[in-house]
């Protein structure tokens, strides 16, 4: 596994980010030191989503409390708050483990898997422990093919919690989670992502483009920036159709990233190789986990450009549609060493896109009504 990174990246931000957001991501977010608790007689409940939309059941009790080690906190406008809530009753036990390991919570969604699901296995991984990592199921329904391959290829023992089960463990570890959303990200968070790359051999591939993909949350606009980039020696990787170990060995490799914010992005954390990544900011502001990520990485120069230009209103955050600036986008990718300075776009493609972009408006707007 490579050594974690010993020095700041170079940060430059390109385009029209507002004053806060400039802020925002010239934060320096110190990580708390990570831990691991030790505790005997636990449970460990189904969890689910509630209705407000921003708590969850779950966590791991102890004498009947909720230990707090066991919560998932996230953070918005840089303040940390619990996303876990203390259940009121307490299901009575429906097996029983002897030793475990506390993986958390296991996410369906991609980016809240990569972020938060594997959070927790650091400890397990450094220091090859043998014990099952106990892990409750969100909704408690089956868990996606992407989280069972990336749990295969780290080759370690777990146990899944679903919405029928509470499990009860004699002794169990809770490791700290080495990420807190928005807020800050520990060196121990590359483990699970060095593990599983330096069991891949690198790839031919140097330059990467990442696309958003055209089966959700299109950026439009950015078609002609990915053809100038092929034109140019990107390999496109669009993760919609693209296995996850393509993806790894991709993002493993290469030395030079360009891509529109979205969960693929999530996959740095596999780089090996990194010298400069430039993100395309799809609105006006852009997660701060993504350069606290960058930040854990070996040092490289990283680019965030901001160059939205979606004039119309979303029809949801997943659903868009998003349109960046084109034309402002190459110049800021050319300003940053990434695109020859030769290469152009003509009016007429950038209007076709625009174009392309309000009919998509128009066609989730009459699904809407």
């Amino acid at each position: 596994m490579k050594n974690m990174r010993t020095k700041e990246s170079a940060t430059t931000i390109l385009g029209n980010a507002s004053v806060a957001e400039k802020a925002n991501m010239s934060i320096i977010r110190n990580p708390k030191k990570m831990g691991v608790t030790h505790r005997a007689k636990c449970l460990i409940p189904p969890c689910d989503a509630l209705h407000n939309g921003k708590s969850i059941s779950g966590g791991v009790y102890s004498n009947g409390n909720l230990c707090e080690e066991s919560k998932l906190v996230r953070a918005w406008n840089n303040v940390a708050f619990d996303v876990t809530v203390e259940l009121e009753t307490i299901p009575k036990p429906t097996g029983h483990l002897k030793k475990g390991i506390y993986g958390g919570y296991l996410f369906s969604h991609y980016g809240h898997f990569m972020l938060e699901t594997l959070s927790r296995l650091w400890w397990s991984l450094a220091e090859k422990r043998e014990e099952p990592v106990i892990f409750q199921v969100v909704r408690g329904g089956n868990i996606p093919d992407f989280a069972k391959e990336i749990l295969n290829l780290l080759n370690i023992d777990y146990r899944l919690v679903t919405n029928s089960e509470c499990l009860e463990v004699e002794e169990l570890f809770i490791p700290s989670a080495s990420l807190v959303e928005r807020l800050w990200v520990a060196p121990e968070f590359l483990v699970p992502f060095q593990t599983i790359a330096d069991s891949f051999p690198d790839s031919n591939v140097d330059k990467l483009f990442v696309s958003r993909g055209e089966r959700i949350s299109q950026i439009y606009g950015e078609r002609l920036i990915m053809e100038i980039c092929q034109s140019e020696g990107f390999m496109v990787l669009d993760p919609t159709t693209s296995s996850l170990r393509e993806q790894i060995v991709l993002f493993a490799s290469a030395k030079e990233i360009i891509g529109g914010v979205g969960s693929a992005l999530h996959n740095l954390p596999y780089c090996r190789n990194l010298q400069k990544v430039a993100y395309l900011a799809r609105a006006q502001s852009i997660a701060s986990t993504y350069k606290m990520i960058d930040d854990r990485l070996d040092a490289h120069d990283n680019f965030w450009i901001y160059a939205s230009k979606s004039i119309l209103p979303l029809m949801g955050n997943l659903t868009g549609p998003y349109m960046i600036d084109a034309h402002a986008s190459l110049r800021y990718l050319q300003d940053a060493g990434f695109i020859s300075k030769a290469r152009t776009l003509s009016d007429y493609d950038v209007l076709v896109e625009t174009e392309r972009y309000m009919m998509e408006f128009r066609r989730l707007y009459d699904l809407r009504a």
